[in-house]
């Protein structure tokens, strides 16, 4: 049974949905709440398979029985296992395939601090995208252009949908400029504004804060720390970059290449243990003067996105506006579907 343009038209919008969603997932930057993972080895066998992926989400009261994910300070590393019990110095860790606890192996106890989240567990069976192993790392590295060409052909879905719709009504079908130019700038500005804040990129900060006095501590309670940070980047002569963080002040940010150098300020921790801050990379179109770009960042990201879509869509929208008549007709896509003349 053929489906009306109407579900027709739902139907693919549910599809676009569900791929634009499912690519910003798998986007998320390392210090956002939800992110992919996935497992690398065989010690969460056969729960997590290597390959394996898993969605992590914050993690609430952790019980026994939790997969969770946690800083491994010894092993300079995240770590997914599960909490198989829990002491006065922490959280008792393992992986389901290990014979051994993590403590027995020689690791510390797992505090709550260094856990970061948990995975998604659905009548107490993790959530597993099998194969994400290989999906995940290449949507990380090309997430917008993947972004933008899943709107893009979405849009194109819907276009030919709309068009056969009007095949299928008697006359002649009349295509005119507005119908091609109004949705390919919609379609232009819709994949600016969701491409350039999915394009911000995370680099998660774990340091560990000693007393004052413990040999070889490098973050000392109560004092803050000056660090310096290199962070490689696609660098283009289209595209510049604004820097801030969470846990963290950027000092300066200087882009060398395809390497930004930013030197951080973490703040003065109020106690020992380890401590976790975040470093985002926002990419920008490189229309605007950077210091109104930063000014606009601050007040929100948001803003800064409009700011330099103004700039590269006002002129072609005022152009259109002034110039092209967009209910002109365009031969080349109008066709004869009836023996009748179009009035």
């Amino acid at each position: 049974m053929p489906l009306d343009d109407s579900v027709r038209l739902r139907l693919l919008a549910l599809v676009a949905v569900v791929a634009v969603l499912g690519v910003m997932l798998l986007a998320v930057p390392l210090g956002g709440p939800v992110q992919v993972s996935y497992a690398e080895s065989d010690s969460m066998a056969p729960t997590l398979q290597p390959g394996d992926g898993y969605v992590v989400v914050p993690a609430g009261e952790v019980e026994t029985g939790d997969v969770v994910v946690f800083w491994a300070p010894s092993r300079n590393e995240f770590v997914t296992h599960r909490v198989v019990g829990e002491t006065a110095e922490g959280y008792v860790t393992k992986g389901d395939a290990n014979e051994r606890t993590d403590q027995a192996n020689g690791y510390e106890p797992v505090t709550r601090a260094a856990i970061v989240g948990e995975v998604l567990t659905v009548a107490g069976t993790p959530v597993v995208v099998p194969t994400a192993g290989r999906v995940v790392p290449v949507v990380r590295t090309f997430r917008s252009p993947i972004f933008a060409g899943v709107l893009l052909v979405g849009a194109a879905i819907a276009t030919r949908a709309w068009k056969r719709s009007r095949h299928d009504r008697p006359g002649r079908p009349v295509y005119r400029v507005r119908d091609v130019v109004v949705p390919l700038l919609v379609v232009g500005v819709l994949t600016g504004l969701a491409v350039t804040p999915l394009g911000a990129d995370a680099y998660r900060l774990t340091y560990v804060a000693s007393e004052p006095g413990e040999p070889g501590a490098e973050v000392v309670v109560g004092e803050p720390t000056t660090r310096e940070m290199n962070v490689d980047v696609s660098a283009t002569p289209f595209v510049q970059f604004v820097v801030d963080g969470e846990g963290l002040t950027v000092d300066r940010a200087t882009a060398t290449g395809d390497r930004l150098d930013v030197q951080v300020t973490l703040p003065p921790p109020a106690r020992p243990g380890v401590h976790q801050a975040v470093l985002r990379v926002y990419p920008y179109p490189g229309v605007l003067p950077h210091d109104w770009l930063v000014v606009l960042h601050r007040f929100h990201p948001l803003a800064a996105v409009l700011g330099s879509l103004s700039v590269v869509f006002g002129p072609l929208v005022a152009g259109y506006t002034l110039l092209v008549d967009g209910s002109r007709p365009i031969p080349a896509l109008s066709g004869r579907r009836t023996g009748r003349r179009q009035p």
